[in-house]
């Protein structure tokens, strides 16, 4: 026996029940599932009405450069030059090294299939400085060998005509390739269906092509600004006009000229790689709107704070995140008790912005008052501990960056509102997790945790392309659902019997909250006689005190 309530605009039913008592009544408390409101809205919506205009508009001759980029740079100065020079792919002169290992074909197709999750590079390959190829000679140590798009990465590749073969970097630090030659050390012989290990590891040598002079164009020796903020967390970007943009947005710059990048000038891949940048770096703090000229190949942004006040947020955010880390990571801790403690302090120590939200959805989701602002940044639930979902997932992810986690924000809908949320690299699969959604918020602990994509489609969360480049952004794959975080637990229930079993056992073990998942329906009758017969044998003393409710596919027990 129980009230049953519809919560408008939600497909949700929520249901409070005492078995065995004729009296029912509704539970107190926002079981909110989450919105997104406006920041993702304001970095699309306002350039469509105004782009036209502002494009056609002369703009002083000035602005065709960044603010502060100069045409002849000292040479510790950060330039576009050091960017483009850290995110190049460098060739291998001589003989290939993979040869005698595996044919270039071969080495494709099991690149792609073998390295599904990370190996430290020693352990397949590596590469040196000296000809024995001695462990302390390795000059990527502490990055990985991985076929996924990841910020660090060491990638060896066959070019198309099969002549050569490319050696390329990712890292946070500027490569340094000046010695006069290098060795890759193969540890393993890929051409088996399981790497097999060599008796003898291979070692081969091989120089660098010259690099690519940079100092020759002007526009690649203009200076990109160096945020002290930097120096305590690392941006994310995969190229050098991300990590461009990205430095010149944390900085704050209102002007920013792509000209030294002319492959990406056309407004259609300017903006693909501009809402990539600002989605992946929770220090972007603020952007309101941006326009792009291309007559002047000019991005023009708009913050809503004035530069200060910008970086002295980012600054508390910072000293925030990191404090939470030394406080719920430990040294021992393996990937998945850090993203777990993450999750929890996320879940503990903040709470959902419903004001936020209702101001945004009167402005039409086209912008929010000034007092709410920081509600959909970083600063929102990082220091201020609320927030809406965009704030959600750029918190969820600083701290992930500063665990080592690797993981990326995802938008989209969730039941065809505006969403944001994360997903983490498992086992060379991309997993969802919603750090907005848990009990606090949504009422379901763990409603989406470590989930498949399958799984994510099933509760409502549709993704977008807004979060990444287009032509890459189909990496992000889920299938698996041995992580989730209901499977994992035995959380999953299919069958009367296993309702019946599985609660009971969750009672005996004295968990003070109860929540199961449905895979299957079942006649509610016989769920509630189910409920009333176990806790009258396991629990009896609950029966005028405990509680359920269910959600879409899911029924959670409040002791």
């Amino acid at each position: 026996m129980g009230l049953i309530m519809m919560i408008t605009g939600m497909k949700f039913i929520y249901k409070s029940v005492i078995p065995l008592l004729l009296c029912s009544f509704l539970l107190t408390g926002c079981f909110w599932v989450d919105i997104l409101a406006d920041y993702r809205q304001n970095l699309v919506n306002a350039e469509l009405d105004k782009k036209r205009a502002e494009s056609s508009s002369t703009l002083p001759a000035e602005s065709s450069k960044s603010e502060e980029a100069v045409a002849s740079a000292d040479k510790n100065q950060l330039t576009v030059g050091h960017l483009k020079k850290k995110y190049q792919v460098i060739e291998i002169l001589g003989k290939s090294p993979i040869n005698g290992v595996m044919d270039h074909e071969g080495f494709k197709a099991r690149f792609t299939s073998r390295f599904t999750s990370d190996y430290a590079a020693s352990d397949i390959i590596s590469v040196h400085t000296d000809k024995q190829a001695l462990p302390e000679s390795d000059i990527y140590a502490n990055t990985y060998f991985s076929n996924e798009a990841s910020r660090k990465e060491i990638r060896i590749e066959p070019p198309s005509d099969g002549d050569s073969t490319y050696f390329s970097s990712k890292t946070d630090d500027l490569p340094q390739w000046n010695a006069d030659s290098y060795y890759i050390r193969i540890n393993y012989d890929l051409k088996t269906a399981a790497p097999t290990k060599l008796e003898k590891p291979i070692i081969i040598p091989f120089s660098i092509a010259s690099d690519t002079d940079y100092s020759k164009n002007a526009h690649d020796r203009d200076t990109v600004p160096e945020p002290d903020i930097l120096e305590e967390v690392s941006l994310n970007a995969d190229s050098a006009i991300e990590e461009y943009l990205a430095r010149f947005l944390i900085h704050g710059q209102k002007r920013i000229s792509l000209q030294a990048f002319p492959e990406v000038q056309e407004t259609e891949d300017v903006y693909d790689v501009f809402k990539k940048v600002v989605y992946q770096n929770p220090l972007i703090i603020g952007v309101e709107k941006y326009l792009y000229n291309s007559s002047t190949n000019t991005l023009t942004v708009y913050y809503q704070n004035p530069k200060k006040t910008m970086q002295s947020k980012q600054q508390e955010t910072v000293q925030e995140a990191k404090s939470i880390i030394h406080s719920i990571v430990q040294d021992d801790m393996n990937d998945e008790e850090k993203r777990q403690a993450i999750y929890n302090y996320l879940e503990q120590n903040a709470i959902y912005d419903d004001d936020a939200y209702d101001n945004s959805l009167s402005h039409n989701f086209e912008y929010v008052d000034p007092e709410y602002e920081d509600a959909f940044s970083t600063y929102g639930v990082m220091v201020e501990k609320l927030g809406v979902c965009m704030s959600y997932a750029y918190s969820y992810k600083l701290l992930a960056d500063l665990a080592g986690i690797d993981n990326v924000i995802v938008t989209g809908t969730l039941d065809e509102i505006p969403h944001a949320w994360n997903k983490v690299s498992i086992g060379g699969e991309w997993l969802n997790v919603d750090s907005t959604n848990g009990a606090t918020n949504a009422g379901v602990p763990y409603f989406l945790y470590n989930s498949n994509d399958e799984m994510a489609d099933e509760l409502g969360y549709i993704e977008d392309m807004e979060y990444w480049l287009d032509e890459d952004i189909g990496q992000f794959i889920g299938s698996t659902n041995k992580h989730d975080y209901y499977v994992v637990h035995d959380l999953e229930v299919s069958t009367l019997t296993e309702y019946r079993d599985k609660l009971t056992r969750e009672l005996q073990n004295g968990a003070p909250t109860i929540s199961l998942r449905l895979l299957a329906d079942m006649d509610e009758e016989d769920m509630e006689d189910v409920i009333s017969k176990v806790y009258s044998k396991v629990a009896p003393e609950l029966l005028g005190v405990g509680e359920y409710y269910e959600i879409g596919s899911y029924v959670v027990f409040y002791q």
